[in-house]
């Protein structure tokens, strides 16, 4: 395939790890795209599966592929990131996808105004391909998003000065460096575009499950999370108690029932009316009761 004389304007960076069956897919969202001034870099995180022979079936010189040691998606972002020559960077999971002409759309909104982050809608679908929830991108009150992998464009300049992703954290790492943008004051409405249009299409991963799945360096993340940003959680009690509940969950799964009970009652006093909280509590004191109801799907 004949590759365009010059530099892409977009980067599209894919961190993977042992997603050989779907990282086909997801390199094949951007590869399909009406607009062509991008490059693919697939950062391999120390898969053990046969992701790289796989992506050796995509013939096109503008797909980019990099091997680490398995250092977690936040390392394995900045690695693209730092290799990247692109404009701006674009952050896509290996098991979801772009949708057609999504690209298009972004170049046209950063050509026609001087911003520095672009968002698209999101849409969550479940296995079987039914649309569970439509995130639309929101620009006004301070609030900014979504904070999803895929749906925001950000120029590499800002990534840098930010300092990349917190390579400490496995959980709420997008998050956690839009709350940087925030509080470094570089996330306002005059730098933002919106692309009144879909962008990624996220296959669900029910948040309780992924949890679970990952729940130690989810755990370490949160403990990581809430430290680093003392000062913000105090002053914001409705984001202090729900990473405070996931950390209060986390605990319990570690076998510290104290530490969630401890947690869960700092819950309680930031947030007195917050009931579910209370049930919580009372779950901790009952161990057997919270296995049951926290193996149960999270369909909020």
């Amino acid at each position: 395939m004949s590759v365009p004389a010059t530099d892409p304007f977009f980067s599209v960076i894919i961190p993977t790890y042992n997603r050989a069956a779907q990282i086909c897919d997801a390199v094949n969202s951007v590869v399909l795209q009406t607009y062509k001034l991008w490059e693919v870099i697939v950062v391999d995180d120390g898969s053990s599966d046969n992701t790289k022979s796989v992506l050796e079936s995509i013939k096109d010189e503008r797909v980019r592929y990099l091997y680490q040691q398995n250092a977690g998606v936040s390392t394995a972002r900045n690695t693209g990131a730092a290799a990247a020559k692109g404009k701006y960077l674009l952050f896509l999971d290996s098991d979801d996808r772009f949708t057609e002409g999504y690209l298009e759309s972004l170049s046209v909104e950063f050509a026609m105004n001087s911003c520095t982050i672009g968002f698209g809608y999101a849409r969550y679908i479940d296995p079987n391909g039914k649309e569970i929830v439509h995130v639309k991108p929101e620009k006004s009150n301070g609030k900014f998003g979504p904070p999803l992998a895929g749906a925001f464009a950000i120029s590499k300049e800002l990534f840098q000065l930010i300092g990349g992703y917190d390579t400490k954290l496995a959980y709420s790492e997008n998050t956690e460096f839009f709350l940087r943008l925030k509080l470094q004051k570089k996330l306002h409405e005059n730098s933002v575009c919106i692309v009144d249009r879909e962008g990624v299409i996220v296959n669900f991963r029910d948040s309780r499950e992924r949890f679970n799945t990952y729940s130690s360096a989810k755990y370490k993340s949160i403990a990581h999370f809430l430290k680093k940003h003392a000062d913000y959680f105090a002053n914001e009690p409705e984001a202090f108690a729900n990473y405070k509940t996931i950390y209060a969950l986390g605990a319990f799964q570690h076998g510290d029932i104290d530490e969630a009970r401890k947690s869960i009652g700092q819950v309680i006093m930031k947030k007195p009316l917050r009931l579910k909280a209370y049930l919580q509590y009372l779950l901790f004191a009952i161990p057997f009761l919270a296995r049951l109801y926290w193996k149960q799907p999270d369909t909020r």
